[in-house]
């Protein structure tokens, strides 16, 4: 998980952005919209990839974007037994 804050006073062009980065992968959250300062900042989860991919992917995908305190996790899946 990483919060990715990038200009603007709409989400629609950052979510197309990492839509088309991630694909499936991303569970993407709008955070905030702050119309004062002229920025949006979303929070971004993608599965199946690595912090270092996600993290590349991220700076290749937005122009002047910051980049928040990154979390890798890991989800465990019970077993079927």
């Amino acid at each position: 998980m990483i919060d990715v804050t990038v200009p603007g006073t709409s989400s629609a062009n950052g979510r197309r952005a990492l839509h088309a980065a991630f694909g499936n992968d991303l569970r993407l959250y709008v955070v905030t919209v702050d119309q004062q300062h002229e920025r949006v900042t979303f929070r971004v989860e993608v599965t199946s990839r690595t912090l270092d991919n996600v993290i590349g992917l991220l700076i290749a995908s937005l122009d002047h974007a910051t980049l928040g305190r990154a979390q890798e996790t890991v989800i465990r899946r019970a077993r079927d037994y």
